[in-house]
């Protein structure tokens, strides 16, 4: 999960993945099981597209 609001998100073309993004700037890759696979810090603020 997000320590902030999610702004974003989009499955992969044969939604196998997940990619989300907060409003801190944190981007997050899922498996289609919602298992967290990565983190980064994409910006300092809010992510609005992927």
């Amino acid at each position: 999960a997000h320590d902030s609001p999610v702004r974003t998100m989009v499955w992969s073309h044969n939604e196998s993945w997940m990619v989300t993004g907060d409003h801190a700037g944190y981007v997050k890759y899922w498996q289609s099981n919602m298992n967290n696979v990565k983190m980064f810090q994409a910006h300092k603020e809010a992510i609005r597209g992927l």
